[in-house]
């Protein structure tokens, strides 16, 4: 089924129709990343930058991480960070698209500082 997005009366913003198509070719799916040992509410990460996307999160295949896949949807490269709240982030790592590791990441603060490539999908694990 092809469908169309027409929208005459505003500039073209790639990220607003990437977040529509996302939600109508892609509907939400729900994998258990974390094992909680108790009841916990709230945020489980927050991922901070203009017009960057979570594509994916599951965990990792040998299961001792988080595997989060991100794209940024601005032209140039930007900055982002990721953070779990009161959740202690033992390492974080850029991988391939298959998780082979390809170098560490920075963490400060308790985040996960990335530099994201314009309309590239960047593959981090975590490990808190």
């Amino acid at each position: 089924e092809l469908r169309y997005y027409f929208r005459s009366f505003q500039k073209f913003d790639l990220f607003e129709v990437f977040q529509e198509a996302s939600a109508l070719c892609n509907p939400l799916e729900i994998h258990p990343a974390i094992s909680c040992e108790k009841n916990e509410k709230g945020r489980f990460f927050e991922l901070t930058g203009e017009k960057v996307r979570m594509i994916h999160v599951k965990p990792s295949d040998n299961g001792d991480g988080i595997i989060f896949r991100l794209m940024s949807m601005n032209d140039q490269p930007q900055s982002s960070e990721l953070s779990f709240g009161d959740r202690i982030i033992k390492s974080a790592t850029l991988c391939a698209p298959h998780e082979n590791k390809i170098r560490p990441l920075e963490i400060k603060d308790n985040k996960v500082i990335l530099e994201l490539q314009p309309m590239q999908i960047t593959t981090v694990k975590v490990i808190h």
